[in-house]
């Protein structure tokens, strides 16, 4: 949306980068998942995940093996 992301899975290693930018404590009401379909054999786990993120998805696009899914997070279940 022209900003910068709020939260994401590699805070822990680079939030020190983003300088006085806040990083949320919580995820925001849309979140943003990209799925890779390639790399290694999906297992059970990684489907019940996956149906998890389906059940709330509000768009998605594929581009080659990778998934981009837009996630309505606004009831906080991630």
């Amino acid at each position: 949306f022209g900003s910068e992301s709020v939260k994401s899975y590699v805070d822990p290693n680079l939030a020190h980068l983003y300088g006085p930018t806040k990083v949320a404590s919580e995820h925001p009401e849309t979140v943003v998942v990209f799925v890779t379909h390639d790399f290694v054999p999906e297992t059970d786990s990684f489907y019940k995940q996956y149906a998890r993120f389906k059940a709330h998805e509000v768009k998605n696009r594929i581009f080659g093996n990778i998934e981009v899914m837009i996630i309505d997070n606004s009831l906080g279940w991630f």
